[in-house]
């Protein structure tokens, strides 16, 4: 992959602070009862790295309800616009009549589903179905550090290897399972800091 330039660099870190002043902005809403929902997705930011590099015909399957501010920043670096967004998480019918913050069909953001890992076997199934009808594009499926010990993990890491899927499996391990250390519940995963 080439270099990024200097305007896709600025276009990236502007993705970045929108999101991350767009969180900040929610949570504001949320308190004086202006928004139905909020679940911060501070510090997930930099995925929007992934999606500018992303062609049109590319899917996005992201992780569970608690990176549904991922989806924002996802949408915002393949267009949407902050109002949008905004008029989504105040529950305000917009054009398209959805009031789901993340279901973005027109740009193949799927909607995010509540139980932890649940979103990797229809990612594969977008996979699939992209495979069969000989296109030109990609998955990318992202899930928890804590999800991997979910059973739907091995499952669709094991039907795309044997189908050969075109899917990219984007693992975010902040060391935490919603709020248990993973080091905690996972034998098999290393310490953060230590040298095992």
């Amino acid at each position: 992959m080439p270099e990024l330039t200097r305007e896709e660099k600025l276009r990236l870190l502007t993705i970045l602070l929108e999101s991350r002043h767009g969180d900040l902005r929610e949570q504001n809403l949320n308190r004086q009862g202006k928004g139905h929902f909020h679940v911060s997705g501070m510090g997930h930011e930099a995925l929007a790295a992934i999606s500018i590099q992303m062609q049109e015909d590319d899917y996005i399957v992201p992780l569970s309800i608690a990176i549904a501010r991922w989806c924002s920043v996802v949408a915002s670096a393949r267009g949407s616009w902050p109002s949008i967004i905004s008029r989504r998480l105040r529950a305000k019918v917009t054009g398209d009549k959805c009031r789901r913050i993340t279901a973005r069909a027109e740009e193949h953001i799927w909607s995010v589903p509540t139980p932890t890992g649940s979103q990797l076997l229809p990612a594969c199934g977008i996979a699939w179905g992209i495979k069969l009808d000989a296109k030109n594009a990609v998955v990318v499926a992202t899930v928890g550090d804590a999800a991997t010990r979910q059973g739907d993990f091995y499952e669709a890491i094991c039907f795309a290897k044997e189908k050969k899927l075109p899917i990219l499996f984007v693992v975010e391990d902040n060391g935490y399972g919603i709020s248990s250390p993973t080091r905690e519940n996972q034998s098999a995963r290393p310490r953060c800091g230590s040298a095992e």
